[in-house]
């Protein structure tokens, strides 16, 4: 039995969590076996790009137990990242579903645009605009800043990359942009025991407005809020992608929000049957 390399098993992860990659992060070859088992749908953009979505969760579960005996994604990944592991035992990890483990890794990235107080430790800290890097907050349970600073998650890479191109959309005053790679419970967690206000940025589509619900504002409560600009009407008229909305139909055409705002978004979406990506917000012509 051939055994799924930790590379592609952290790409299949990354989907199955309802991230998107670029078609280049695959080979041509492993790229094409996965749409033709209707796993992932490939979505172009422009003459050259492409992207790729999970197009089925439950055929992504089926090819893993099939093909390589993986009943737990997660666990199969976290343990092959042991440097001490061996591949039998990651194995024997992945197909049991009950156990738990330690990760070496953990945390979430964070970025700003101007200079910003904090504490690790008790001990004063300063996070800073470094172009070309960002901070990873590994010991985020002893990591403290100012009540009054605005969180702002970045669902997609791209957007917390270039968060100076979007500071505009925000309200003035200090903010710290977050991003939960890898993707894991930690950045949650950590805004569940601070007092924070919490401004969600993520796709404004179905899928994006499920993740917001399910895995934030659950956990959050009142203190989570989703990013409606006030002319995202005319954002997702004109520059909404039909495609999207097809391929996110039958799995969200249910979807209610009890927040008038997001359910407003929601009959918004389904008016135009379009959803709008977030990286839309990046800039004009910006080479990509």
């Amino acid at each position: 039995m051939n055994n799924l390399s930790l590379a592609i098993a952290k790409k299949l992860l990354i989907l199955e969590n309802g991230e998107m990659l670029t078609g280049s992060s695959f080979n041509k070859i492993q790229l094409a076996k996965l749409e033709q088992e209707g796993i992932v749908a490939i979505q172009r953009i422009g003459r050259t790009k492409t992207r790729v979505r999970l197009n089925s969760e439950a055929g992504l579960a089926n090819y893993l137990r099939n093909r390589y005996q993986i009943e737990n994604l997660e666990a199969y990944v976290e343990m092959l990242q042991q440097i001490e592991i061996s591949g039998r035992e990651a194995q024997q990890m992945a197909s049991n579903t009950k156990l738990r483990t330690s990760r070496t890794f953990k945390g979430f990235l964070v970025n700003v645009i101007k200079p910003i107080k904090a504490k690790l430790h008790g001990k004063e800290i300063v996070i800073e605009p470094r172009p070309g890097t960002f901070t990873f907050i590994h010991d985020y349970e002893n990591f403290e800043i100012d009540k009054k600073v605005l969180i702002i998650g970045m669902e997609n890479p791209e957007n917390f990359r270039f968060i100076e191109l979007q500071d505009a959309l925000f309200p003035k005053g200090e903010k710290l942009f977050l991003s939960r790679y890898p993707q894991t419970n930690d950045l949650v967690n950590w805004l569940s025991t601070i007092p924070n206000s919490y401004l969600h940025f993520g796709d404004f589509d179905l899928a994006g407005i499920s993740i917001f619900e399910n895995e934030y504002s659950k956990k959050l409560g009142e203190k989570a809020s989703f990013f409606i600009p006030d002319d995202i009407e005319k954002r997702i008229a004109e520059k909404g992608n039909r495609d999207l909305y097809n391929k996110q139909y039958v799995k969200y055409n249910t979807l209610k929000s009890s927040d008038t705002r997001l359910q407003a978004l929601i009959d918004l979406i389904h008016a135009n049957k379009k959803g709008l990506e977030q990286e839309a917000f990046i800039g004009n012509g910006m080479d990509r």
